[in-house]
């Protein structure tokens, strides 16, 4: 998650010097086989661009993450053979 802000907010300073396909170039050399896609990166490009300010994930509906709690990584006991 740290690498994605990084490159968010990389893409932000390069909003105002560089094209997406510069942009994403950039990243590329400086992040290399952790770096987020082209598609992605000319998305918050863009978005930048138009105006949004912040970096960080809008909060979503939907299901929740699972729960990991020690009850549900107890293992299961063998089945006793027959």
């Amino acid at each position: 998650m740290e690498k994605t802000l990084e490159q968010r907010y990389a893409v932000k300073l390069c909003v105002k010097l560089k094209t997406p396909k510069d942009t994403y170039d950039m990243l590329k050399d400086a992040f290399g086989d952790v770096c987020m896609s082209y598609s992605q990166a000319k998305k918050w490009h863009r978005s930048l661009r138009e105006g949004r300010e912040d970096v960080n994930d809008e909060s979503r509906s939907g299901r929740t993450s699972i729960s990991r709690t020690d009850e549900h990584l107890t293992p299961m006991p063998a089945p006793v053979p027959c």
